[in-house]
Order: C-alpha cells, then structure tokens, then sequence
C-alpha cells in the first residue's frame, strides 16, 4: 500500500513502530560497543599476562561438540620467540 493511500491513523502507527525499532537498535548497538570494548580490555590483559611470562606455556579452551557437551580442546605449547627472531638479530 503506498503512503498516498494510507490513513493518518496508519501513518502514524507506522511512525510509532519505526520509532521502536530505532530505539532497539540504538540499544543493540550500545551494547555491541560495550561488548567491543570489555574483548578489547580482556585481549590486553591476557596479552600482558603472556608477554610477562618468560616460559613456554600451554593453551586449552573448552568447546562446544555439541548442545549442552563439551569437549577439551588442546592446544600445542606455545613458545614465545627468542629476543632476536623479534628484533632481527642474530646471536
């Protein structure tokens, strides 16, 4: 139905959805960057947790196989590089 031929009752109950749906979106986005920014400040910590570390460490994560299973996912021992493979230098 083109807008012509709508009433103005419609119109603005059109309106007052359009409005709901804004403001629910306003909110998501609010809560994406909240959700950006708590990731980003968990990466640092966990970043500078690692890179204070002087030993080899080892990685695991919980997975999800399947609804309400999980299943441990092991990872390789991470090493951190030697002081020349980050600045270049040759020992």
């Amino acid at each position: 139905m083109k807008d012509q031929d709508k009433t103005k009752r419609q119109l603005i109950d059109e309106l007052a959805k359009l409005r709901q749906k804004i403001i629910r979106l306003e909110k998501s986005e609010s809560r994406n960057k909240a959700t950006e920014k708590s990731l980003r400040e968990s990466e640092e910590k966990y970043r500078t947790i690692i890179d204070s570390i002087d030993e080899d460490y080892y990685e695991s994560a919980k997975v999800s196989v399947c609804e309400n299973q999980e299943q441990e996912d092991a990872r390789n021992v991470q090493r951190k590089p030697e002081p020349h493979q980050i600045n270049g230098t040759h020992p």
